[in-house]
This record gives structure tokens, C-alpha cells and sequence, in this order.
């Protein structure tokens, strides 16, 4: 299924903003109201159309493949379907698996937000001691998603949020109640799916895009999270 958001009291949109969301760990309840909020807020204020990809958009046979690539492969021909015009506004946030999108469907963006990026380490990262600790925890996570283990997942809340610290206990209520009633198995199956390729996977498929890899690299140090990036349409260029 896909969300979609329009404006009232238009003859025709004046645009198409689409949303790749997939927040990182995120339970529905804890994402669903703020991004209606967000696109509700821009199809009124500009007159455009929101569109919303999420989990509930794929299914159990794509999530079963190894490595990304088939599921962004899949997130193409979805959005090639979908009436959004000559050009439309892509919103990522993805956590970065499907970034990809930009370089597929590049003559159709008028413009891109990447959301909550998770780093881009270069090549020879992925060999070193920390990079196998990051992969490690990768496991964890994959592992506590698969047995739906919410204790623990709330327990390691902190390990990829960014809050103050007067925050945090009020954060992680909101997060078991958005995990305990979560019921969806897509939701489980997903996350369990993007904490096992959330590291060695993804960073080698971005790698394949030169350009925005380089760039990426100077603005993003490894160990920086959660960060918003704005590009213009001059940073999506491939040569």
C-alpha cells in the first residue's frame, strides 16, 4: 500500500513529493502521526501531492534476498509506477539502503532530502577492528528484531538515537509502547532484515556510486549519525 496526502480546494497539483520511509528501528506508532503531520502541512501550504513508501510496501520474498540490491531494485519499479509526473521531490529516509534510488531515477528528481543518513565509511573501513565491531552489533540487532526481544530493544535505544540525556527515559517509554504494539510481522521481518545488511552490504552498494560517495565522505565522518543533508541537483550528477 502506499500513503498518499493532497491538497484541498485545488483544480490540479502543482507537484509530487514522495517519501521513502523507513525510519531507522522505528515503530509505526512512534513515525505514522508525524509524517502525516509533515506532508498534510506541505500539500496545504504548496499544493502538492505526498506520497509515502514504507515496509508496508514490500513483502516477505524481497526481504528474504541477500544483500540490497533486489529490494532497491524493486523500490524503483514501484516509483516508476506511481503517477508523480515528469519530476517530483524525493525524501529519504531510508537510513541509507535505498540512496540508490537518486542515480535510477535521477532524470526525474527535481530535488532530493536525505534524512538521518548513517555515515559512509570509505572502502578499506570495512577491514579494520572497529568495522567489525560495528558488524557485530549489527548481528545483535538483527538477532533481538528476529526474536522480538522488546526489552532489549529499548535497552539499546541509545545506540542509535540522538536526544538529550534529560530526554532519554521519556524516549524510551514512547518506544516500548510503540514496539509492544507492533503486530505487523513486515515490521519484525524488515528491521531484522536492515540490521543484517545495515553495514558491510550497504556500505559496499554505495560505494558502486562514485560521485555522491565521494562527497559524502567529506561531509559525513563514520562516526557521525543522524544528520539532515540537503542536495541540490548538481550533487546527483554521475560524471
Amino acid at each position: 500500500p502506499v500513503k498518499t496526502w493532497e491538497p484541498q480546494g485545488v483544480k490540479a497539483v502543482r507537484g509530487h513529493v514522495l517519501f521513502i520511509s523507513f525510519p531507522k528501528f522505528c515503530p509505526s506508532s512512534c513515525y505514522d502521526e508525524s509524517l502525516r503531520g509533515i506532508a498534510c502541512r506541505l500539500a496545504r501550504t504548496f499544493d502538492v501531492k505526498c506520497w509515502s513508501l514504507s515496509f508496508r510496501s514490500l513483502s516477505k520474498d524481497i526481504l528474504t534476498a541477500a544483500g540490497p540490491s533486489p529490494l532497491v531494485e524493486y523500490l524503483a519499479q514501484v516509483v516508476t509506477a506511481l503517477p508523480l509526473g515528469d519530476r517530483f521531490v524525493l525524501v529519504d529516509d531510508s537510513g541509507g539502503f535505498a540512496t540508490p534510488l537518486l542515480w535510477k531515477l535521477q532524470s526525474r528528481i527535481a530535488g532530493t532530502m536525505i534524512i538521518n543518513f548513517t555515515g559512509w565509511p570509505s572502502s578499506s573501513f570495512t577491514e579494520t577492528a572497529l568495522a567489525q565491531i560495528f558488524q557485530t552489533k549489527c548481528d545483535e540487532h538483527a538477532e533481538t528484531f528476529r526474536k522480538r526481544d522488546v526489552p532489549r530493544l529499548v535497552g539499546n535505544l541509545t545506540e542509535f538515537i540522538v536526544c538529550r540525556r534529560s530526554e532519554v527515559e521519556d524516549i524510551r517509554k514512547v518506544y516500548r509502547a510503540g514496539l509492544e504494539q507492533e503486530e505487523e510481522e513486515l515490521f519484525w521481518c524488515f528491521f531484522e532484515w536492515y540490521a543484517l545488511h545495515g553495514f558491510h552490504s550497504l556500505h559496499s552498494y554505495w560505494l558502486q556510486c562514485p560521485v555522491l560517495g565521494r562527497s559524502t565522505h567529506s561531509l559525513l565522518p563514520a562516526d557521525e549519525a543522524q544528520l539532515l543533508i540537503l542536495w541540490p541537483l548538481g550533487c546527483l550528477c554521475t560524471s
